[in-house]
């Protein structure tokens, strides 16, 4: 409803799942969803896969998650405007800790002459590339943290994917919403919806209409269930790949 931000939480076999609806779009989603895991795994450490699309976000974690800092507003802090330092610190410690930044690293370091791309006719597998890549992303971050290189992929993906400003005046809305927090017996329809576009990073020879067909299957099993017979849904999924924040 207009005025109210949605949480819904949802735990499965594949472990605890959060899902929020801010309605800002996927670029502003990404960003958010690095920045809620990181300020999340602060209170206590955690692993976090995460998925997004137009209209909201997933966390998928490991260890049960408290929403303490979501009700409180500390989780939704920006700091004095204009340049918002606060969150652009805890954004800078989401990326070091994920993927955004590496992979716009692989790009700079084929520019700059760091990555050799093979020769004409014989050029190198992308794997080949993304590994000599990551080994100097790796280096730079801990050994060399105010390198040139790293703080352009840095501020790249900063302005240019998570658009940091749209992301700010994001969280000065949200702060300014009543939480309507739901615990769901199966998955929302709208939370549905994003564990598809997980499911997509996945590698799977089964066809998606027959996995989807079976969660909507045992989700309407488990609500058919009379009350005193609640059970957590059998979700026989696989468990994905989890990366930290």
């Amino acid at each position: 409803r207009h005025g109210h931000l949605l949480i819904e939480r949802y735990e499965s076999s594949e472990g605890h799942h959060l899902f929020v609806y801010p309605f800002a779009g996927r670029q502003v989603h990404i960003g958010l969803a690095s920045l809620l895991a990181w300020r999340m795994s602060q209170r206590q450490p955690n692993t976090f896969s995460i998925s997004v699309n137009d209209y909201g976000l997933e966390l998928l974690a490991v260890q049960a998650l408290d929403i303490a800092s979501i009700k409180d507003g500390s989780a939704l802090a920006v700091g004095a405007a204009p340049e918002h330092a606060l969150l652009l610190a805890d954004m800078l410690h989401s990326l070091n800790h994920g993927a955004l930044a590496q992979r716009r690293f692989r790009e700079i370091a084929r520019v700059a002459g760091l990555v050799f791309s093979g020769y004409p006719g014989a050029p190198k597998s992308t794997r080949q590339l993304q590994a000599s890549s990551s080994l100097f992303y790796e280096v730079f971050r801990k050994y060399d943290p105010g390198n040139r290189l790293l703080a352009q992929a840095q501020s790249e993906v900063l302005a240019q994917e998570l658009e940091l400003r749209r992301l700010a005046a994001c969280l000065t809305r949200l702060q300014g919403l009543r939480l309507d927090a739901v615990q769901l017996r199966a998955p929302s329809p709208f939370a549905l919806a994003l564990m598809v576009e997980r499911f997509r990073e996945l590698l799977s020879t089964e066809k998606l209409s027959d996995r989807l067909t079976r969660i909507l299957a045992d989700a309407q099993a488990l609500i058919d269930e009379p009350d005193t017979h609640r059970s957590r849904a059998p979700n026989r999924l696989p468990k994905p790949a989890v990366n930290p924040p």
